[in-house]
């Protein structure tokens, strides 16, 4: 389970992916990096949309992530504005502003400038 208020205080970066969804998993290991680089001062939670077609830990079980994942079993996607179209990120600064929400896929640069940003409108 992730809970956005047991990270507050932290830049908080949330990716709402699937399986199916190939530009999603082409950039999972953006964010599996950035955890790597930045997990003690960066909270990054991978998950996975409520529109489950493949067995997700099997296809987790494929690769040496370090990220943590969830599953959006409720579809509470919905509530911080994600839809149907996938990848979407969210990216929230320590003081738990929402500084980015979008759907479309980010490169690591991308990712990396993205979070810079909410680590300085703190």
């Amino acid at each position: 389970q992730f809970t956005l208020s047991e990270h507050r205080g932290k830049v908080v970066v949330v990716n709402f992916w699937a399986t199916w969804c190939t530009p999603c998993c082409a950039e999972l290991p953006y964010f599996d990096a950035l955890y790597r680089e930045l997990g003690e001062s960066v909270s990054v939670v991978a998950i996975h949309s409520d529109l489950v077609t493949d067995d997700v830990a099997e296809y987790l079980s494929q690769y040496d992530y370090v990220l943590p994942f969830a599953q959006d079993e409720a579809g509470a996607g919905t509530l911080l504005g994600v839809s149907a179209m996938l990848p979407h990120t969210i990216i929230i600064n320590a003081d738990g502003v929402v500084t980015y929400n979008a759907a479309g896929s980010l490169n690591h640069e991308e990712l990396q400038a993205l979070v810079n940003q909410a680590m300085n409108t703190q």
